[in-house]
Parts: C-alpha cells; sequence; structure tokens
C-alpha cells in the first residue's frame, strides 16, 4: 500500500484523509459496477435460456387478454 501512496505522490497529488477516503470509494463503486454488470449479464442468459425452455407451458396472453376494457380515445 505503501508503494501505491508514494506512486500517487509521485503525481505531484497530496494523499489527505479526504483524497484517501475518495480513491477508496472509488475503488469499491468501480468493482460494484462491474460485479453488477457480470451478474447482470449471466442472471439475463439463465432468465433467457429458461424462458425459451419454459415458453410451450405458458398460454399466449394478448392485449385483450391484459386489458379488456375498450380502449376510449
Amino acid at each position: 500500500m505503501q508503494e501505491l501512496i508514494a506512486q500517487v505522490e509521485e503525481l505531484g497529488i497530496e494523499i489527505n484523509h479526504t483524497t484517501s477516503l475518495v480513491i477508496i470509494f472509488g475503488i469499491i463503486f468501480l468493482t460494484a459496477i462491474i460485479v453488477h454488470f457480470i451478474l447482470h449479464k449471466g442472471v439475463l442468459r439463465a432468465f433467457e435460456k429458461r424462458a425459451q425452455a419454459s415458453s410451450h407451458l405458458w398460454p399466449r396472453i394478448n392485449y385483450f387478454t391484459v386489458w379488456p376494457l375498450p380502449y376510449r380515445g
């Protein structure tokens, strides 16, 4: 960790309490975003496969089944 701090200070950025908190929260935020996208793609792919496998079990629902009232525009 000290090496990382030394490299950042060589760039001319002073490391104080606020800067270190911003760096830590930035790392946490970026990690969360990356994990979110990876899991999102995986979960969507799994749901899509399950939906395709079970599509023959579900009846087709059309507009009039869901909304039987006449449209009054």
